[in-house]
């Protein structure tokens, strides 16, 4: 299993303890390294059942999905 996603899952269910609909947004630098751990932890928030916020006020070119 890839490193930073096993430890994204540590995060997730440890020190963010996601809920199944809870909400979750993840704000992150481009940087590669950065934004592959964002993906990791956007990930983990899936699979525990978290939900997307509401982002229909914020402008399309500021969000990367």
């Amino acid at each position: 299993m890839d490193e930073v996603l096993r430890n994204a899952r540590i995060v997730g269910e440890k020190v963010l303890a996601i809920k199944p609909g809870e909400k979750m947004l993840i704000v992150t630098n481009p940087r590669e390294d950065l934004l592959r751990i964002s993906k990791a932890l956007a990930k983990v928030a899936e699979e525990t059942g978290a939900a997307h916020p509401d982002l229909s006020d914020v402008p399309k070119d500021k969000i990367i999905n």
